[in-house]
């Protein structure tokens, strides 16, 4: 949200209506002074959506653009004003859906999204499941991939940041980014690293969450406390990804992850789950593939197995992760469609 904000340009300014009261995500917005922070009373029943309505009666937006299942109240309530631009986008799934839809929610989406000017799906996976399960027309759904800037993040960087972390200089490191929560399956990784049963083979978690404590304590229980260094959250994470050899992603559920875009720009490999749209962004090698199934350690160990011990598999596979995020998911390309949408639905939201 914060890069289309600024990619916008003078030609929109932005109510901003946070339901969950979370708006850490302006400390990304360069241009503040086109931003409006507003807050809605949720305390009596149906507090969200009513609060939601009398905002849009009053403020007359162009456009209302709405995020994820958190703002489905704000769905119904611009659909209930009758507003022509509601645009809903939606990025993935959290842990309670991690593994099955709640048919509740597929039923409400099923309700309300088909009624949305734009339903914008970040992932396959997602725009197959708005067009199966929800029932949302083709002419109304809109598949609109993450994008990367692959000038920030490219092959080149410094690896510098590898020297904080006490680490021998030849040891081969592993590398996690991303927020420690149930979902992200950070206790396989650790699992797998054990089994791997390779001293030279390092780990660093990056990023903070609630499992925090809880892989800090298995950590200690499986004796990897000298190869597994958990270093919190970093404002820049070019920094770790030109340190780490390998990416790891062992999600229970993602769609089209960014800490994995990320990964393949700076021209890492990676090797993840069997998740969202990960087989589609990583390219293949030959008869290896860089994905295994969720929920297999074992396949997950023996592909691993394979890429800590061949260097040029490894080479390889960066270089085509590259070549697929600069060709297929560069952040250029996504904020020109999202601009796209949005100046044709801002007209007929206007009128």
């Amino acid at each position: 949200m914060a890069l289309l904000i600024d990619a916008l340009g003078d030609q929109f300014s932005h109510d901003l209506v946070a339901l969950d009261g979370n708006t850490s995500f302006l400390e990304r917005v360069r241009h503040t002074e086109r931003c409006n922070v507003l807050q809605v009373d949720r305390s009596a029943r149906f507090g969200a959506l009513r609060a939601v309505r009398v905002l849009l009666r009053e403020r007359k937006p162009s456009i209302v653009a709405t995020y994820n299942w958190g703002a489905i109240d704000a769905v119904a309530a611009g659909l209930l004003c009758g507003h022509r631009a509601v645009i809903h986008t939606e990025d993935g799934f959290a842990s309670d859906e991690s593994t099955q839809l709640l048919r509740r929610r597929v039923f409400t989406r099923r309700v309300l999204l088909p009624r949305c000017a734009a339903v914008v799906m970040i992932s396959q996976t997602l725009t197959d499941i708005a067009r199966t399960r929800y029932h949302v027309p083709e002419s109304r759904l809109h598949y609109i991939p993450n994008g990367i800037d692959t000038e920030r993040f490219r092959p080149d960087l410094d690896p510098g940041w590898r020297r904080t972390l006490p680490i021998p200089p030849d040891a081969l490191l592993l590398g996690s980014v991303g927020r420690l929560s149930p979902e992200k399956n950070l206790s396989m990784m650790l699992r797998v690293l054990k089994t791997l049963d390779r001293p030279e083979v390092h780990l660093a978690i990056v990023g903070d969450g609630p499992c925090q404590g809880e892989l800090r304590a298995l950590t200690q229980d499986l004796g990897l406390s000298g190869r597994v260094h958990m270093v919190g959250a970093l404002p820049d994470t070019t920094l770790c990804h030109a340190a780490f050899d390998v990416f790891l992603l062992t999600s229970k559920t993602e769609q089209l992850p960014m800490a994995l875009l990320e990964a393949m720009a700076c021209g890492k490999p990676a090797l993840s789950t069997d998740v969202g749209d990960c087989r589609q962004m990583l390219p293949a090698d030959g008869g290896y593939s860089p994905v295994a199934p969720a929920g297999e350690p074992e396949a997950f160990v023996r592909q691993l197995q394979r890429l800590v011990t061949d260097a040029p598999l490894r080479r390889r596979l960066g270089m085509a992760n590259r070549e697929a995020s600069v060709g297929t998911y560069a952040l250029a390309g996504m904020l020109r469609d999202y601009s796209k949408l949005y100046d044709l639905h801002a007209r007929a939201g206007a009128r």
